[in-house]
């Protein structure tokens, strides 16, 4: 392993010799990074592969011999015997060229200094002017990159008064700059700058609906109400009344210069960064140039010029910004321009960009141009979004010089495509042309407000030219071209075309086209660029009146609690595939001086809430993700075994020797009647320890193996990786014989996905927390693809050998994850995938075809890798290279198929022509399976520079896969075993459907009542639950939240249970149930019956709800279940529908 200080000195050394050139050097050697042939063909740079440049090099004769990659392998340390490689030179007289590198991985935890961890503002901060600054392939991002607590962190780049700079991508290459800061790039008091051929990247897929909704209400320093606690807190800034106590309270500012002095909260640019920004709201700036560049998931715009002239900003893909601001955001914006020349918006790609956060600001008068657009804009409680477009140009109204709006193509966005707003100057002109538009309008009408305009829309602009453009809307009510205020429209104006959508009477009726070419394919438009991961619902909280903002996950801004020690934790598995539970909320770090209201608990996955008792000092926490309900899913098939007493694992995990292996305990002990119950854990020294975040890779023999000699193939490679090989020995299929191996297809009575969820649950209780890959051959590869498809099984990539995909049956086996291939339903994320497969194999045919002994009818390699790379958002391939093969005695070659798609989730394929069943022992002269665990590692790495969840995302309305009943307690093995927690028993851990249950009960019932009626084995939990069975996690972390019937008065001890109850069922009808307030209910209750309001409490309240919905399209009836029950955010089972067809639509009525 190479030293830190000894490979930050050399960064150091070179990059003083970059940034300060000589004019001449002596002594060295003028070296070249050649890659080899393998790099060649798998895509991968000298400078860029770590894995190879740690593992090479010096230390691999073949490498020294051909000098393969001399310079970077000099540059790590590890250069060849004689080399000292010259540095690239140039003189300082004229233009300098600058080229720089992605900086090191350690940089993301300590960030040494500027100059070796930002070299793009080292080579800008050196640069005085005119240069050219080349950036390599690579990842960079802004300081504190990815820290918890970091909530204003700066730009990547920062150009202050420089002129003619340059900023590009080396060729063929593009580099991303990911922040979750201010933004990518700044630019300000500069000219003559262009930036060319970038990859900026925002933290949006990072944020939650319910997080950004209660940033926007911190920002307002109000409760959902409007009202204040009167205590001064990081969600109240307003109510800090001195200086001292604001400057103690994270995340406010006392502001004496305003006319009002007070304490303010601070803006957190985590929310609101911006991809580029282009001058400021005092200075102004002019003949810059932004070309080329792929822009998105920024909170706040994608591109924007503030008070500029002669900008250029061309041929940009720009998608899915300004989602979680609430400064009412564009995608592409020209705002407040100054001067007299030329500004240009063409060639652009914008779409996914909308605010799913209303406006927000604490004083419009700051804004020039601002206006109160609607009553109650910009207001604490604005209940409508009326903003967030593709290319918006907006308060120019002094601006004297011509706006060009040329060929773009702006679809999928909230509001508008183009709009055209407040450029009213009697000087100006503004030439809207050749723009295609389409489906805008996503915010909806009836939840977040929105005006009916989804296309090109003008709002007091002069002299518009208007020709050739093509418009679509959404929503057949809107208009496609819409005035408000005075639009002056040049009367050359002319061929504009509307397919969809109405035309404002403002527009003269000559400058539409006499009839309308409407045969654009928006799908193939689509196709042609990264898929959008929008969300599709509305994500603020408080429309409606409603408060969905719960969680019991910390906020960001709110302090991290210490957890109190404890001795020997209980382990209970978690319903989903994620690390332990979150811990419960933290109260504001200033408590008040009187009782306050309750918050609501959180209510359990599939479990309707309670109604909500009125809004507590601090709002309640938000979740990772947004606030979407999950489908039931099926019953979990029974176990193997039944449950048991608590099972002990050793906490941590100790390394073995290569070529042997460990026995994990635990799994036979609960999965005994398999017959075959063995899993072996191999375990690099790299891994070991008290706790491991390694990735786990499960490898899955063929028909009839047994899993040892993994030991031997991919535990042989494990040494320098941070990869725990885990070989599972399948079990007798007993429908094909007794011969070992998985059930694909349904071939055997065992449900082999519960039991490798048991061994991840194991693995976890151990203290593994990294992510989980799939290896597979043939059989094993068969189980491996399955595990792909059916997401809830938690896997962030496979590599299959030998098997492909089923085309048929669509489901097979134990439900609920028995899904064959990618289809409506499936639930499938997009995933890496890597396959290989031999075109002479006899038993699992190239070309596919039915095949006995699978249970169905296999897809070709090619439907099969198609259909991965359409899953997994690629958006172009494959290409097709050669490689060169050996094995079982035989030489070849074959082509290595690649697919354009997201770091995170590459596709290949190996095709080895005249290849047999057995697969192949080298690939270019390299180890077969080191390949594939090189796969793994650049997933492993770019997840991790993406800060991934080690569990992929499942689609919205999808739900992660049962919890196997499983009780297990982790202990060193020098400690005694620990003391039993709390209902922990011998009748094992509670079902699911039973802590779902638990979850409604705890909704109106405090945690000890729900608690007695399970050990009571009465009431609804009597029926679902086991007596005495141990908390699940959901149920365990309702044991110190408060009642949710809870009011604001002191809490008095409830009656004893020898009191003599009386027990009144009561039935109201309500118009509107988001009304009703419990406490003011019982207290009323309690006055008309004349008795204590303190001796009324409420058991249950239910709510029945009828529904009529009417759906767009034909769509399977458990489609329209899964959509109205996350409408009304309720399992399920809880919905019933009678579905009706009326003119080609379906009706979905039901309670």
């Amino acid at each position: 392993a190479r030293s830190l200080a000894m490979a930050t000195k050399l960064w150091h050394a070179v990059l003083a010799l970059q940034l300060y050139p000589l004019t001449s050097q002596t002594s060295c050697t003028s070296c070249t990074d050649v890659r080899s042939s393998f790099m060649v063909t798998n895509n991968k740079e000298c400078a860029t592969w770590t894995w190879g440049l740690d593992n090479n090099c010096n230390g691999n004769s073949g490498w020294a011999s051909d000098k393969t990659c001399q310079y970077s392998c000099w540059l790590a340390g590890k250069g060849y015997s004689g080399d000292t490689c010259c540095t690239t030179t140039t003189t300082t007289a004229g233009p300098v060229t600058l080229s720089v590198s992605p900086p090191p991985a350690s940089c993301l935890t300590t960030w040494s200094s500027d100059s070796a961890c930002n070299p793009i503002q080292a080579a800008v901060d050196q640069i005085s002017s005119g240069g050219t600054i080349i950036v390599a392939a690579g990842t960079y991002f802004n300081e504190n990159f990815n820290k918890t607590g970091y909530l204003q962190n700066s730009w990547i780049v920062q150009i202050t008064g420089k002129t003619n700079l340059e900023i590009r991508a080396a060729g063929g290459a593009m580099p991303k700059l990911i922040f979750d800061g201010s933004g990518g790039i700044k630019v300000k008091q500069s000219s003559g700058i262009k930036i060319v051929g970038l990859e900026i990247e925002g933290p949006s897929n990072r944020i939650s609906g319910a997080e950004a909704s209660l940033n926007r209400l911190r920002k307002t320093s109000r409760l959902p109400n409007g009202a204040n606690s009167g205590v001064c807190s990081s969600d109240e800034c307003t109510q800090c009344n001195t200086s001292s106590t604001c400057g103690a309270t994270s995340w406010c500012t006392w502001k004496a210069s305003e006319s009002a002095p007070q304490c303010y909260p601070d803006s957190l640019s985590y929310y609101s960064g911006i991809g580029i920004a282009l001058g400021t709201t005092t200075d102004e700036i002019s003949g810059i140039a932004v070309e080329s560049n792929v822009v998105h998931h920024c909170p706040g715009s994608g591109i924007r010029a503030d008070r500029a002239d002669n900008i250029s900003i061309r041929n940009n893909i720009v998608y899915d910004t300004t989602w979680w601001t609430s400064s009412a955001s564009s995608a592409i914006v020209f705002a407040e321009s100054q001067g007299t020349g030329v500004n240009t918006i063409s060639g652009n790609v914008a779409y996914g960009n909308r605010n799913f956060m209303p406006f927000y600001t604490f004083d419009l008068s700051h804004i020039s141009g601002g206006h109160e657009a609607k009553p109650g804009y910009s207001q604490w409680n604005q209940n409508y979004i009326i903003d967030g477009s593709g290319v918006y140009i907006t308060r120019n109204q002094d601006y004297q010089g011509t706006m060009i709006l040329h060929n773009n193509t702006c679809y999928d966005n909230g509001i508008n495509g183009v709009v055209v707003h407040k450029t009213s100057h009697v000087n100006v002109t503004v030439h809207v042309t050749d723009n295609t538009i389409f489906n805008n309008g996503r915010v909806s009408k009836t939840i977040e407000g929105r005006q009916a305009a989804g296309g090109l829309v003008i709002n007091s602009g002069n002299n518009v030219y208007l020709a050739n453009n093509q418009v679509r809307t959404r929503d057949s009510t809107d208009f496609a071209y819409q005035c408000f205020g005075d639009c002056t429209i040049n009367t050359s104006s002319m061929s504009n075309q509307h397919c969809v959508g109405s035309l404002s009477s403002k527009y003269p009726s000559s400058i539409f086209a006499s009839s309308s070419d409407c045969s654009t394919s928006m799908s193939s438009i689509r196709a042609s660029y990264p898929a959008s991961t929008a969300p599709t619902d509305p994500q603020y909280c408080f429309f409606n009146t409603s408060n969905r903002c719960l969680s019991s996950s910390p906020l960001p801004w709110h302090p991290v609690p210490t957890p109190s020690p404890t001795p020997s934790p209980s382990l209970s598995p978690s319903p989903t595939p994620s690390p332990s539970p979150t811990p419960s909320p933290t109260p504001s770090p200033t408590p008040s001086p009187s009782p306050s209201p309750s918050p609501s608990p959180t209510p359990s996955a599939g479990t309707s809430p309670s109604p909500t008792p009125p809004p507590s000092p601090s709002p309640s926490p938000v979740p990772n993700s947004s606030p979407t309900p999950s489908h039931s899913p099926s019953p979990s098939p029974t176990p193997s075994s039944s449950p048991m007493s608590a099972l002990q694992v050793t906490a941590g995990f100790q390394s073995n020797a290569r070529g042997s292996t460990q026995t994990l305990e635990a799994i036979c002990d609960i999965y005994a009647s398999r017959g075959n119950c063995q899993v072996l854990l191999d375990v690099p020294d790299q891994c070991a320890g008290s706790t491991t975040d390694c990735a786990a890779v499960f490898c899955f023999h063929g028909s009839g193996g047994n899993a040892d000699p993994w030991k031997n193939s991919v535990g042989a490679q494990l040494t320098s990786r941070k990869v725990i090989g885990i070989y599972p020995q399948g079990a007798p299929k007993t429908k094909q014989g007794d011969t070992p191996g998985w059930n694909t297809g349904d071939v055997s009575v065992h449900d082999d996905k519960e039991f490798i969820l048991a061994i991840v649950r194991v693995l976890e209780a151990k203290g593994w927390t990294g992510r989980r890959y799939a290896f597979g051959r043939s059989n094993g590869g068969a189980m491996s693809q399955e595990l792909a498809v059916n997401s809830m099984m938690g896997f962030s990539g496979i590599v299959t050998w030998v098997t492909q995909l089923l085309k048929s049956p669509n489901q097979a086996g134990p439900k609920p994850y028995d899904y064959t291939h990618p289809q409506t339903g499936s639930c499938t994320s997009p995933i890496a995938y890597l396959s290989l497969a031999g075109t002479a194999d006899t038993v699992i045919p190239y070309d596919g075809g039915a095949v006995g002994f699978t249970g169905g009818t296999l897809m070709t390699n090619s439907e099969s890798n198609q259909l991965w790379a359409d899953t997994s958002k690629c958006t172009a391939g494959p290409s097709t290279s050669s490689f060169s093969w050996s094995g079982g005695g035989k030489t070849g070659s074959g082509e290595l198929h690649t697919w354009t798609c997201p770091s995170t989730t590459p596709v290949r394929h190996y095709k080895v022509t005249d290849g047999g069943h057995n697969g192949i022992d080298q690939i270019n002269n390299e180890g077969a399976w080191a390949v594939m665990l090189d796969f793994v590692a650049e997933v492993e790495t770019a997840l991790n520079t993406a800060s991934a969840p080690r569990v992929p995302a499942l689609p919205s309305g999808c739900a992660a896969a049962p919890e196997p009943e499983m009780n297990l307690k982790a202990s060193t093995s020098q400690s005694p075993s620990p003391s039993p927690s709390p209902h922990s028993s011998s009748s094992g851990q509670c079902s699911q459907k039973c802590s779902s249950e638990f979850g409604t009960c705890a909704g109106s019932k405090t945690y000890d009542s729900c608690r007695q009626e399970l050990d009571a084995g009465t009431g609804p939990l009597g029926s679902l639950c086991t007596k005495g069975c141990q908390d699940t996690s959901a149920m365990a972390a309702l044991r110190s939240s408060p009642s949710p019937s809870a009011s604001p008065s002191p809490p008095t001890p409830s009656p004893s249970p020898s009191a003599a109850r009386t027990k009144v069922d009561s039935t109201l009808t309500m118009t509107d149930v988001t009304k009703f307030d419990q406490s003011k209910f019982l207290e009323a209750f309690a006055t008309a019956a004349g008795i204590n309001p303190d001796q009324v409490e409420a058991e249950r309240i239910e709510f029945a709800v009828k529904l009529a919905y009417v759906f767009a399209e034909l769509i399977p009836e458990a489609k329209a279940i899964a959509a109205i029950a996350a409408s009304c955010r309720v399992p399920v089972a809880m919905v019933v529908v009678n579905i009706l067809t009326s003119g080609g639509r379906r009706l979905a009525q039901g309670a």
